[in-house]
């Protein structure tokens, strides 16, 4: 049941008080002046603490330090300028992509065209040509490439090469080389470790040191197969080798600076100089790789090695070997790599009448950067490779390096009892152009016996010339 009030029922309303008169509003008070800000309290942060904040902690004083400063401020601007004109066309290539799009002669799929070729010593200069190549045409990653060369040392050159990593289905690998030249200014400077330079004519060619320049007609015939194995993380390739080698030689060309070898040697002391050889070695391969990539390597290593002997036409036999191991180590940072890497080859005659192109060398860009290619040469050589590789940009890595090496007629003279004597130094630093599988082109500048530079590939493979140089 609903209640409701009815008007009589309702109270009446008081009655409204009479109006008082309103004051006016009063002056507010005057405003108090704001506290002062407090400061903050002193931050005290000891060496090696991480420092996130504003306030920048006082310096320490430390003798010498400004020495240390400029001392790495003027190395830091030389990095820097080095650096300068590869990260500028780096940023050319990120935001427009000129070389990616620059297909003139190469297909899209990039397995048919025809490319420049470049590589570059300070002691011979500049060589250039190009190669057509055919690659992973028909889907097996087969290659074959026809090359044409000329400048530096090279006069002319034609190579035909073709490779197969597999037969069908079969782990059977195949490499083929064909190769005709003529150098103009191959350089030799004696036998042994020699350093100072002898002025006299007519020297012997053993111990002795005059820098002089030949020429070479040469051609060269190489066939490998084997087996190659994937397991564990490691490939293996095991198999052999037969090199054929068919060398003239003769004065150096008019453009060398250096004098031609028989205004300094006799070279009728120089086995195999004044009659020319022809030479087939046969050899056993083996490689095991275990690295992540091939081109920004951060892990890992590749052992290779080779052993057999070779027979020149007429009389003389030998044995040849050798053995590298390279290591890769990422322990403190990501792509902040150390690469240690140590190489041993040596020949082994039996009559005393090697020719001078068989014997191991040492110096150029894959074995002791910092002198001249090919010299030191003898019986036997070996050299160690320290790198410490750091990221410039996801295609290009930094690198500084020092490398060690000396030659030897024993093992005695080698790492016996003169294990201290006649080591050669080179150091150096540059820059390495890679994608994630391979090494396109590496910028070397080294100091040994004077300063050199290289224009290469891989230089840490100490025979992956074997087959176009031996």
């Amino acid at each position: 049941m609903t209640r409701t009030l009815t008007a009589a029922a309702q109270p009446a309303e008081p009655p409204t008080p009479p109006a008082t008169p309103v004051e006016a509003p009063s002056e507010p008070p005057p405003a108090e002046d704001p506290a002062p800000p407090v400061a903050p309290p002193p931050v005290i942060a000891l060496d090696g603490d991480a420092r996130n904040f504003d306030v920048r902690p006082k310096g320490s004083y430390v003798r010498g330090s400004f020495l240390v400063r400029g001392i790495g401020t003027g190395i830091g601007v030389l990095v820097r300028g080095f650096i300068w004109p590869f990260r500028v066309l780096i940023n050319i290539e990120a935001r427009w992509h000129v070389l990616s799009k620059l297909r003139i002669l190469v297909n899209d799929e990039n397995t048919l065209g025809i490319v420049p070729t470049v590589s570059f010593q300070s002691a011979f200069g500049l060589t250039y040509g190009a190669r057509a190549f055919l690659e992973n045409y028909f889907g097996g990653d087969e290659y074959i490439g026809l090359t044409a060369n000329r400048g530096g040392s090279v006069v002319k050159a034609f190579q035909l090469q073709a490779e197969l990593p597999r037969i069908g289905s079969a782990p059977i690998y195949l490499k083929s080389r064909l190769r005709y030249e003529e150098n103009d200014n191959l350089y030799f400077s004696g036998i042994g470790n020699p350093m100072a330079e002898t002025a006299n004519a007519m020297l012997p060619v053993t111990d002795t040191s005059t820098p002089t320049r030949f020429s070479q007609t040469r051609f060269l015939s190489v066939l490998s197969a084997g087996v190659e194995l994937h397991g564990g993380g490691a490939r293996v390739r095991i198999g052999g080798s037969g090199i054929y080698n068919d060398r003239s030689f003769g004065a150096a060309g008019s453009s060398t600076t250096d004098p031609s070898i028989e205004e300094g040697y006799d070279t009728s002391t120089l086995r195999g100089f004044d009659t020319g050889y022809k030479n087939l070695e046969l050899t056993g391969d083996i490689e095991i790789d275990t690295r992540d990539h091939r081109g920004a390597t951060t892990s890992g290593g590749v052992f290779r090695g080779f052993a057999g002997g070779g027979s020149l036409v007429g009389s003389a036999h030998y044995a040849h070997y050798g053995a590298e191991l390279t290591y890769f180590v990422s322990p403190f940072w990501a792509r902040r790599t150390f690469v240690g890497r140590v190489a041993i080859e040596g020949v082994r005659d039996v009559n005393n009448d090697i020719p001078f192109t068989e014997l191991p060398r040492l110096g150029g860009a894959g074995m002791l950067r910092g002198y001249r290619t090919d010299r030191f040469r003898d019986k036997l050589t070996t050299t160690t490779t320290l790198e410490y590789h750091w990221p410039i940009h996801e295609f290009v890595t930094g690198e500084l390096f020092v490398e060690t090496g000396k030659v030897g007629r024993t093992y005695d003279a080698l790492l016996g009892k003169g294990f201290r004597d006649n080591w050669h130094v080179g150091y150096g630093g540059g820059l390495i152009i890679h994608t994630k599988d391979s090494i396109k082109v590496r910028f070397d500048v080294a100091y040994g016996e004077g300063l050199e530079f290289y224009l290469s590939t891989d230089v840490l493979n100490a025979f992956h010339k074997r087959d176009r140089e031996l």
